[in-house]
């Protein structure tokens, strides 16, 4: 966890949110957000779950960050087969989709049917970001 959140949360500024288009932003950190997917794909070969193959706080923290893969700029994970059946995993679980739809409907659902409409919200978060730092 210690790097997929960071580099991820670069990966998704460089991709959606940077004023301007910075190639070796986005390759630095779409890559390494890959890479340590394959990290994670390894960690899952042969079992359920990250740790104890029970599910536990360390699939928690990550599962949120891996799901949300395409909109950080990696758009699929076909290649790493146990890190996607991970996420079915979680996803299945009543809790989780508990979670997912509190207190709204499942915005990244929604963002991956409708691509539109989270290119809409880009667009109000740069609004927002770039009229506060004109301040």
């Amino acid at each position: 966890m210690g790097g997929i959140g960071p580099m991820q949360g670069q990966a998704n500024h460089f991709v959606r949110f940077a004023p301007e288009h910075i190639p070796y932003g986005i390759k630095r950190y779409t890559e390494e957000t890959k890479r340590l997917y394959t990290v994670l794909n390894s960690a899952l070969e042969g079992k359920d779950y990250l740790v104890g193959n029970t599910y536990t706080l360390a699939d928690a923290i990550n599962y949120p960050f891996v799901r949300a893969h395409a909109m950080a700029g990696v758009p699929d994970i076909d290649d790493l087969p146990n890190l996607k059946a991970w996420i079915a995993r979680i996803d299945a679980r009543p809790a989780t989709q508990k979670g997912l739809n509190v207190p709204t409907p499942d915005r990244l659902k929604e963002f991956t049917e409708n691509p539109e409409k989270y290119e809409e919200f880009v667009k109000s978060i740069k609004n927002v970001l770039f009229k506060q730092t004109e301040k």
